[in-house]
């Protein structure tokens, strides 16, 4: 959906992905880093076991609400 990108790590000992972020600006979840750009592109990003890399667009309410229940079920 628009709401969130979800880049799983494929190699079984890999602990980063590459992700490709479309233009705007995107927030890294475990981070809290953003991307931004006018342009999309390719970067790295660190996903160990546990911590997929996951993405969402800035000011997304379905990422505050997906926020808020990880933090009530202390998983954030």
């Amino acid at each position: 959906g628009n709401d969130f990108m979800v880049a799983p790590v494929t190699d079984k000992r890999g602990t980063s992905v590459r992700v490709y972020l479309p233009a705007g600006n995107w927030i890294h979840l475990w981070s809290d880093e953003l991307y931004s750009g006018t342009e999309g592109r390719w970067i790295e990003v660190a996903a160990p076991l546990g911590e997929p890399a996951v993405f969402f667009p800035e000011g997304s309410e379905a990422a505050d609400r997906f926020i808020e229940n990880l933090e009530a079920l202390q998983v954030f």
